[in-house]
């Protein structure tokens, strides 16, 4: 079985090699948020090895994926969809997710995966705060499962989201 020490190196390998650096925080503010109760990194295992992950934030009535990936040697063979099934039946809630707009042939293929577990792409503009000075801000579409949001629902959503997982007012 993983030590906690062996699944952080594991996690933070992933999370280095699978996001943009301006889609995800520095060590040192991945770290500080292990404090925050409201936040979670959930191991994805298969065999007894951790081979990927989601961070997810509980934010009362929704449950936000602000990250989720799998090893690069384990893409592709279908523990993606595994990972998010286990998670929406653990999460019997409204779940949100940012995903790039579909631009470019590999943002398609990502929200059509999104798609395939009945996630629903909003067409409400959105922006993803910059992690830090180092950063820039990131546009961004929100998708939701199981429904569409109306636009009520998106702005108490984004709201959120730039308060509780940003920091902004």
């Amino acid at each position: 079985m993983d030590s906690l020490q062996e699944t952080w190196e594991v996690f933070w390998e992933i999370y280095n090699d699978s996001f943009p650096e301006d889609e995800k925080r520095n060590l040192q503010a991945q770290k500080r948020l292990l404090d925050n109760p409201k936040y979670k990194i959930l191991p994805y295992k298969a065999k007894n090895e951790t081979i990927g992950f989601c961070t997810v934030w509980e934010l009362g009535d929704f449950l936000y994926v602000e990250h989720a990936a799998t090893h690069q040697k384990v893409r592709g063979k279908g523990h993606g969809e595994k990972m998010y099934q286990g998670l929406i039946k653990e999460y019997p809630t409204k779940i949100v997710l940012e995903v790039e707009p579909p631009d470019t042939e590999i943002a398609k293929r990502r929200i059509n995966f999104y798609q395939r577990l009945g996630f629903k792409l909003n067409s409400y503009d959105y922006v993803q705060p910059a992690y830090d000075e180092s950063k820039k801000p990131v546009p961004l579409m929100i998708m939701s499962y199981p429904n569409n949001l109306v636009k009520d629902e998106f702005v108490d959503v984004r709201d959120t989201l730039y308060e509780q997982v940003h920091g902004l007012k």
